[in-house]
């Protein structure tokens, strides 16, 4: 009897302690306004270069839409600047820019950044709002990043 009640104690905090971990997981993206965007660029980063070969520009409207859609609640949490910089190093990255026109001189309003593996990255709280510390993915998702470049028909 003491053991049965010794197992489901331990069941029971470990259930508890799962919990808290998930409810602590940080915070979700959410994107507000999503009708700013006429333009998408999308660059792909190989070993610190990129090229015009890898880099496409798309001006529908609604894939534009969708692919924001497709991101928005992403669970994540505030990543440190010091490892996010090596792990970008560490791997391809595709930049995602959103923008009413692609002005080399203009500041993007909206930018998230997906890691080879699936990891997504996003430099900003919302449109036209940067953040100090940028926010990662909690998990990776492979799938969704392939989703998207077939969306798009990223062949790079």
């Amino acid at each position: 009897m003491k053991k049965n009640f010794a197992l489901l104690l331990s069941i029971f905090f470990f259930v508890i302690g799962l919990l808290s971990a998930c409810s602590n997981s940080g915070e979700v993206i959410k994107i507000d306004n999503k009708s700013f965007a006429e333009v998408l660029f999308v660059q792909k980063v190989e070993g610190r270069s990129s090229n015009e070969e890898m880099t496409k520009k798309i001006s529908e409207r609604a894939k534009i839409k969708e692919i924001l859609n497709m991101v928005e609640g992403i669970k994540v949490q505030e990543a440190e600047k010091e490892s996010l910089f090596g792990t970008l190093k560490s791997q391809n990255t595709y930049m995602f820019s959103f923008s009413k026109e692609l002005k080399s001189a203009e500041e993007v309003p909206y930018v998230f950044y997906a890691l080879n593996d699936g990891t997504f990255i996003f430099t900003q709280d919302k449109v036209n709002s940067s953040r100090k510390a940028p926010l990662i993915s909690t998990e990776r998702h492979k799938y969704l990043l392939n989703e998207i470049k077939e969306k798009l028909k990223l062949d790079f």
